[in-house]
């Protein structure tokens, strides 16, 4: 009976010991497991780090850890010594603590590197006294990745939103006890990071689908704004070609009016020439006449003299007439037609006023170019204004590197300083 009853008590403590290995503690409404747990080499105390579900130390989002200070007596003076050390490297941060408490807080931002892609890593201290001894600290982390400076800006204003609420839950959150164990559970953990770098991948070709839509989405709708603008240039050069024909068949139809005319003028003057030719003939047969019948019979020589006069007078009307027509031939095709006075004075009239025209389309093109070109250097520099304010945002959070030796002298001036306190500490507990 007592085999048995000491067989149940070592089975009860081995399920007690299985049990507390599996730490693991809540923050705000989720759960975190303790995943590493070692030795830290500057301060002697044990660093414990706690991760969500299917997260590990190497690949994270959110992550809470607990450093114990052995050798740290003041919680306030250890996170005035760790602003310090962070104002060496350039990192602005925040500070509040209670003397009456002896409590202490601090955040800051870290920035991985000056390059895109980056991490950007916010970070919440609490300090307090140590049940055991010395300081002990707990950290909440949250990691951001950014590829753009518009994914910097949208971190930015993620982290305005939600900080105060976490110095809160911080704030409130009971500092577990210290494991003062070697736990490593990266090994057990392989499983969880292929599930994890699973998850990543489908979340990539999900956000590639996403933005093959949308481009498809974009085509579409420059397909569409392509044709109706094609549409719009048809209509237009369709509108332009009907007020063209309609100009060019106004045009065409004062030419065959002109022409017409000018048809007309010219028969009636050839009709003239013909009456005035006939009736001078009619004329030079009465005096023929009126000679033969007065003048007494002629010789054959003063006959054949008279026969020659008639025929050449003849011959040179003809010539006459056929170089009349020529010239009118020549006029019609190579030279303009006659126009009045008030034609010439409306076609200067319209000369000058396109040229008025112009002169004003000119000057209205000039001032948009002006105002356009203004507009193009305020954008500019208001681009430039913006990305200078953003890198200047960058840099002020961007810790400067440093080499190992000013790291080794840092770490160095903070043990002496840590000594120093302890034996002024132990002075006074002596006292």
């Amino acid at each position: 009976m007592k085999k048995i009853l000491i067989f149940i008590f070592v089975f009860i403590i081995s399920l007690q010991t299985a049990s507390a290995k599996n730490y693991t503690l809540k923050f705000n409404g989720e759960k975190y497991t303790l995943m590493y747990s070692a030795k830290n080499k500057d301060f002697g105390g044990y660093i414990n780090e706690y991760f969500k579900p299917r997260e590990t130390y190497n690949i994270w989002t959110e992550m809470i850890a607990v450093h114990h200070f052995p050798n740290a007596y003041s919680p306030i003076d250890r996170i005035k010594d760790f602003k310090d050390y962070l104002g060496s490297m350039n990192v602005p941060s925040s500070l509040t603590f209670d003397d009456s408490k002896n409590t202490a807080m601090i955040d800051f931002i870290l920035i991985s590197d000056k390059q895109m892609p980056i991490v950007m890593e916010f970070n919440i201290f609490k300090y307090e006294k140590s049940k055991k001894c010395g300081s002990i600290a707990v950290q909440y982390a949250k990691r951001y990745a950014a590829s753009t400076t518009l994914q910097i800006e949208q971190i930015k204003a993620d982290f305005e939103k939600n900080r105060k609420n976490l110095i809160k839950q911080v704030k409130k959150l009971e500092i577990p006890v210290i494991i003062d164990e070697d736990i490593d559970k990266c090994i057990s953990a392989i499983g969880i990071k292929n599930q994890t770098d699973n998850e990543i991948k489908q979340e990539k070709e999900a956000q590639a689908q996403k933005e093959k839509e949308m481009e498809k989405a974009a085509n579409a709708e420059k397909l569409e704004e392509d044709t109706k603008t094609e549409i719009s240039k048809e209509i237009e050069i369709n509108q332009e070609k009907e007020a063209n024909t309609k100009d060019n068949t106004d045009e065409n139809t004062a030419i065959s009016k002109n022409e017409i005319k000018e048809n007309i003028i010219e028969e009636q003057t050839e009709k003239t020439e013909d009456k005035t030719t006939e009736s001078e003939d009619k004329k030079i047969t009465e005096l023929e006449k009126e000679d033969d019948a007065a003048a007494p019979v002629p010789a054959e020589a003063a006959v054949v003299e008279k026969e020659k006069a008639i025929n050449d007078h003849a011959k040179d009307k003809k010539k006459t007439k056929n170089v009349n027509y020529e010239v009118k031939n020549s006029k019609d095709k190579y030279y303009a037609q006659p126009r009045t006075r008030k034609e010439l004075k409306n076609e200067v009239k319209q000369n000058k006023n396109k040229q008025k025209q112009l002169k004003k389309d000119a000057k209205k093109q000039a001032k948009i170019d002006k105002i356009n070109s203004k507009k193009q250097i305020k954008s500019a520099k208001k681009a430039e204004k913006t990305s200078q304010e953003i890198k200047n945002k960058n840099t002020e959070l961007i810790a400067e590197p440093r080499t190992k030796k000013e790291l080794k002298k840092q770490s160095k001036m903070l043990k002496k300083q840590a000594k120093e306190r302890a034996k002024q500490a132990k002075i006074k507990l002596s006292e």
